[in-house]
């Protein structure tokens, strides 16, 4: 990340070139996704329950991205991160990309819990970096709609077409898992 702070540091063991907020964010993840794994308590203390934050459990609002409730999940989460906060990074600055992140963290965890208090299907736990990364392609599509971008090498793909696919793809998912 060009602006807003030091120069990035190497951390993946690939020798890619992460910024330290981003290193934070993958290590975090990293490190609350395995214990999580090796202690299922981790998760259930992490994950986003509506009814438990309205109950004064407010570190839910914040916890719930970090923990991935599998290895693929973790992965293909942290490469978009990756790629996101290369990305936007450079134009909102590394300390920007940061708070962006946690902003949208805190508002899906408000969101949520608010629309659980009057829905019930959105008041069950909820995991995971997925909302938080598609909230940062839409971002993306929106600084970069005419940028191309190749779907798993192959698929080519405009920024204002990549948003479209989020947003379509996230109202299956919520019909799916029984949301309507």
């Amino acid at each position: 990340m060009a602006r807003g702070g030091r120069g990035p540091s190497r951390l993946l063991p690939f020798g890619d070139r992460v910024a330290p907020s981003l290193g934070l964010v993958l290590a975090l993840m990293l490190a609350a996704s395995v214990w999580g794994w090796l202690d299922p308590a981790i998760q259930d203390a992490a994950g986003l329950a509506p009814t438990l934050v309205v109950r004064g459990e407010l570190w839910r609002l914040f916890t719930w991205p970090f923990v991935q409730r599998d290895p693929l999940a973790l992965l293909f989460g942290g490469f978009m991160l990756c790629w996101l906060a290369q990305q936007l990074g450079f134009v909102w600055s590394e300390r920007r990309f940061l708070l962006r992140f946690l902003g949208y963290t805190l508002f899906a965890g408000v969101a949520t819990t608010l629309v659980g208090e009057v829905w019930s299907p959105a008041s069950s736990p909820h995991w995971g970096i997925w909302p938080v990364v598609n909230a940062l392609i839409v971002s993306w599509a929106m600084l970069f709609p005419d940028r191309q971008v190749n779907v798993w090498g192959v698929l080519p793909l405009t920024g204002r077409t990549a948003a479209w696919i989020v947003l379509g793809g996230t109202v299956l998912y919520g019909i799916a898992a029984g949301g309507l």
